[in-house]
């Protein structure tokens, strides 16, 4: 389909194989993060606290109609509403900061990946130019700094959010019944 250009560094290459995911691997991965482990561990919280945040309206829908509506508790009835209403505003709230430090460590990796290639690139160049008479090589494709941007800043996070919002869902589940 697509064979030249840009796409041969994003497409997927069959005869290839698998990468193979060890321990090694994993340690260089993480040497990137550990400079923005901050910002990471503020990600982490706000997609636990987002999670936590949307199991509390089915538990105020409950309240309402098990209490609120047959005892006729105005009182109650508008702390459930208030609730209701701060719940979403805190979760945007949330949302933005959680945002706001994934695109801090994700483009603070991204940099830390693209400042490494280029003194290595450079390494590179002056030794061929020392002993090959300086032949060039092609630049890298920012594609490809673009799609391992958006899965540092946008999968990954989604992943993560998705896993705790189950885990979370199913623990008030089983706790309600």
């Amino acid at each position: 389909m697509h064979s030249g250009g840009w796409w041969r560094y994003i497409a997927y290459d069959e005869s290839k194989g698998k990468a193979k995911i060890d321990r090694t691997l994993l340690r260089r991965v993480f040497a990137y993060a550990r400079p923005h482990l901050f910002s990471v561990g503020v990600v982490l919280l706000s997609i636990v606290a987002v999670s936590l945040l949307e199991l509390i309206p089915p538990l105020l829908y409950r309240d309402l109609i098990d209490n609120v509506l047959p005892d006729k508790n105005f009182r109650r009835l508008n702390l459930v509403a208030l609730g209701m209403l701060a719940i979403p505003l805190l979760t945007g709230l949330i949302n933005v900061v959680q945002r706001y430090f994934s695109a801090r460590a994700g483009e603070g990796i991204i940099y830390d990946l693209r400042q490494e290639m280029y003194d290595h690139l450079q390494r590179i160049f002056i030794l061929l130019h020392q002993h090959q008479g300086g032949r060039k090589s092609s630049p890298a494709s920012t594609t490809t700094w673009s799609a391992r941007k958006n899965a540092i800043t946008g999968t990954i996070p989604n992943i993560l959010t998705n896993t705790v919002t189950l885990v979370s869902t199913l623990a008030v589940m089983i706790t309600i019944e």
